[in-house]
């Protein structure tokens, strides 16, 4: 039994060394290369930001587009702006 169990395990090493090895993966076409690439608008460029979280000790990571980290800026000092205009917020009796 040990000796068919060893000749199994000979029969199997053989086997797989017998496999073919992977192919390496395609080269890319040179004509391909030599194309000149669209140029990325900056403004469509992806920015990831560590934003603090509102009770919590830990940050959060959000990613956008330049452009709209722009208009969450420029939102985010309107409205602060218009508080200001405002001035302290609602009354007390909330009017």
């Amino acid at each position: 039994m040990l000796t068919e169990l060893t000749g199994l395990m000979a029969s199997l090493f053989l086997a797989l060394q017998a496999q073919p090895a992977e192919a390496p993966a395609p080269k890319p076409d040179p004509a391909a290369e030599a194309a000149p690439e669209e140029a990325v608008n900056d403004e469509d460029k992806i920015v990831c930001r560590r934003t603090a979280i509102t009770g919590s000790k830990f940050k959060k990571k959000v990613c956008a587009t330049k452009k709209e980290w722009a208009s969450l800026g420029r939102r985010s000092r309107e409205n602060a702006g218009e508080m200001q205009r405002r001035g302290k917020g609602l009354s007390p009796n909330g009017s």
